[in-house]
């Protein structure tokens, strides 16, 4: 089930969702889908067993950036997390994947390749950063290490937002105002 809140500042006026942790996967026509935890997702999710993971998005109180976070899931014996983790950067960036050899390739062969969406732009939002977290830390899409739970632009501890954290506008507290449950 999935729970989608809103979370508010009194003093600025700032309203956030907080969409809670959320899934991702290769879909079979090589596209990265993101939603939420509903029953039928998750059909989606546990069906595809060449690229999926989880979703969290969390925030830095330091630099005032979101960092969005994916954890991959190992499918099976023989997977190469290696190159799942390589590919999954580039899907992020914006890429689609060619899904004829795809297996292939995540399981050690050679076959498949990568090509841009139409009207990709390649320009990030610069207040939200994304990382891939593996078991012993966190890996950005430029290829750097850090450690985990760590904000890839100040070295900040990063958080999720919550009733009682800073508001990432002018650090008051937030409050939840609103819940909605979905499935």
């Amino acid at each position: 089930m999935a729970i989608i809140g809103k979370l508010a500042c009194d003093s600025c006026g700032l309203e956030i969702e907080n969409e809670g942790l959320k899934v991702f996967w290769l879909d079979f026509s090589g596209e990265l889908r993101i939603s939420s935890q509903t029953r039928i997702t998750m059909i989606n999710f546990y069906d595809n067993t060449l690229l999926r993971g989880y979703l969290s998005k969390r925030y830095c109180s330091h630099c005032r950036n979101h960092v969005n976070t994916y954890r991959l899931d190992n499918c099976g014996e023989g997977y190469d997390m290696k190159r799942a983790c390589n590919l999954l950067k580039l899907l992020i960036k914006g890429y689609k994947v060619d899904p004829v050899g795809l297996r292939d390739h995540l399981y050690g062969g050679e076959g498949f390749f990568l090509k841009p969406k139409d009207g990709l732009d390649m320009k990030k939002d610069k207040e939200s950063f994304d990382v891939i977290g593996l078991t012993d830390y966190d890996l950005t899409l430029d290829g750097r290490k850090i450690d985990k739970d760590t904000c890839p632009n100040c070295g900040g501890g990063i958080d999720f937002l919550t009733d009682g954290s800073p508001c990432p506008r002018c650090s008051c507290n937030l409050h939840g105002v609103r819940r909605k449950f979905l499935d």
